[in-house]
């Protein structure tokens, strides 16, 4: 295994200990609140992305999503409700 998958599982481990999810199935319908994690275009458009999120908001979802760009420094968020990681915002272990 990896150096930085073993650090990123102690801490998935650290974070989960003592919390326990309630894990059940939730159709559509059910559903409230969306994140979406997406893997940005290098110029930042993400049509794709947009077409999801007025989807998901015209059905009355609420959506966060959070894009990565594999350059050194992004720019700000083009969506509400957004962040976006770039490589600025990465450790030495990724």
């Amino acid at each position: 295994m990896k150096l930085n998958q073993f650090i990123f599982q102690r801490k998935i481990k650290k974070f989960r200990a003592g919390q326990e999810r309630e894990k059940r199935f939730m159709n559509y319908n059910d559903i409230k609140s969306v994140l979406i994690l997406y893997e940005s275009e290098l110029s930042e458009k993400n049509k794709k992305i947009k077409a999801i999120l007025k989807s998901l908001q015209e059905d009355g979802k609420k959506v966060t999503l959070c894009g990565y760009v594999k350059k050194k420094k992004s720019e700000s968020p083009t969506f509400d409700h957004s962040c976006m990681i770039d490589l600025s915002h990465i450790n030495f272990f990724k």
